[in-house]
């Protein structure tokens, strides 16, 4: 005969590394099967089949890996698509865009040699005129 391994809530608390009040909670809520294994009820006690609680590991394994895929896939998407990411502006602030420092600094010499080319013809128009 074939001997049955059963966990109470301590040595499954132990397995996955929480507190047998957690597992206890978790049974309370209702969330048996999905944040705890299926258990099983003799009497008071609530005992746990060691090969439900490694299938329902194997399980939850599956599922993670899963959803990791998904958000794999989900980023080579976002990747792929022409739309980047825009943050928003909610208040409707004009936003400059920053121009390299040789534009910027080739702009500010012509605007300064305007500027005096200016003030030269004012100057100049004022020695004619007066």
């Amino acid at each position: 005969m074939k001997t049955l391994q059963l966990l109470d809530r301590y040595d499954l608390a132990a397995l996955l590394k929480t507190t047998p009040e957690t597992i206890s909670n978790q049974i309370y809520l209702g969330k048996e099967g999905d944040t705890v294994p299926v258990s099983i009820k003799l009497g008071s006690k609530r005992l746990w089949r060691a090969t439900t609680v490694e299938d329902w590991l194997q399980q939850k394994e599956q599922i993670n890996c899963a959803q990791i895929k998904v958000a794999h896939n989900a980023l080579d998407l976002h990747k792929l698509s022409k739309k980047s990411y825009r943050p928003q502006n909610p208040k409707g602030i004009r936003l400059i865009q920053k121009q390299p420092a040789s534009a910027r600094k080739s702009k500010g010499s012509e605007n300064t040699a305007m500027n005096t080319a200016n003030e030269l013809e004012q100057t100049q128009s004022q020695i004619d005129n007066g």
